[in-house]
């Protein structure tokens, strides 16, 4: 698994995404998309901006 700390770009606050790829074969990978728990503007929460367009990857 691979996980990338980085930013939530659909508003002003800036909230800390935690994005992880996991390799399931050679022609798949499964994105799954979290809030960054040591993020202080979210605290690893993510608003609905974020999880809805994202359906059924987040957790």
């Amino acid at each position: 698994m691979t996980t990338t700390l980085t930013t939530c770009p659909y508003c002003g606050v800036g909230c800390g995404i935690s994005a992880s790829t996991t390799d399931n074969s050679l022609d798949r990978q499964d994105l799954h998309i979290r809030g960054d728990d040591a993020h202080p503007a979210n605290l690893g929460r993510l608003c609905v901006k974020r999880v809805v367009p994202l359906g059924r990857h987040c957790y």
